[in-house]
């Protein structure tokens, strides 16, 4: 079935979609879900998604004219003009803490501006670099998930997902020197040892990303780059 007849209830689309798309469910959220059969209900889901995709509401007059805008403050921009600039689709990876105390999902559909932080001050992922994914990623350590942590449990921050993003694969590592093989290859940085915390992941192109797309892309890190560098390390043979 073409999207053009899924979406024939309501004239066009946001998005030109092109090239063969495949639509499922699961069960729940997490890793590795259970497949389940698609009812109606996610039908017309889909194909509102199809509709409304990529949809940026217009600027009113006000905004154009330039009137109303509020200023500036600190060199950042206000939620209002914030409100008006392009979006971008990026995930966000909850940790524990925010997952038990505030029901979100572990991958979570967020919408940025372009003027976001994440563009400036960020962390990189090198599998993801390496096989043509690049990402720029940026922890949440002063927000939900700072407060919601118990004292003396680590494990309410704790985010593998996170984690296995940020594996090492740096080929310029000194064999000579132990600290730095360790840290270089299998392992994330260090900061990642105790706290992870909540997490945001854009694309380094500003397109658009979903959570499978960034599900996908973690359970790729464990599933087929992790056994490659236990290899490395030599805590496996293959």
């Amino acid at each position: 079935m073409s999207i053009r007849a899924v979406t024939a209830t309501k004239p066009g689309t946001y998005y030109d979609w092109r090239g063969p798309i495949i639509a499922y469910a699961n069960v729940g959220q997490g890793m590795d879900p259970d497949k389940r059969d698609i009812n109606m209900n996610d039908f017309r889901h889909i194909a509102d998604y199809f509709l409304w995709y990529d949809y940026t509401p217009a600027l009113t007059k006000q905004h154009v004219a330039g009137v109303g805008n509020p200023s500036i403050i600190n060199g950042a921009p206000s939620a209002a003009q914030n409100s008006c600039a392009p979006k971008i689709k990026g995930v966000r990876i909850n940790c524990c803490a925010d997952q038990k105390k505030f029901h979100r999902p572990q991958f979570e559909v967020i919408e940025i501006p372009g003027t976001h932080s994440i563009f400036s001050s960020h962390d990189t992922s090198d599998i993801a670099n390496r096989i043509g994914l690049p990402i720029f990623t940026q922890r949440l350590p002063n927000g939900e998930s700072n407060d919601t942590i118990n004292a003396g449990v680590i494990d309410d921050n704790m985010n593998q997902p996170a984690a296995v993003l940020h594996l090492r694969c740096d080929f310029k590592v000194d064999p000579t020197n132990l600290i730095e093989i360790v840290y270089g290859w299998g392992w994330p940085p260090k900061e990642f040892e105790k706290k992870q915390y909540s997490m945001l992941v854009v694309g380094q192109d500003q397109k658009p990303l979903s959570t499978i797309n960034v599900e996908i892309l973690c359970s790729y890190c464990r599933d087929y780059a992790r056994p490659f560098d236990e290899a490395f390390n030599g805590e496996v043979s293959f």
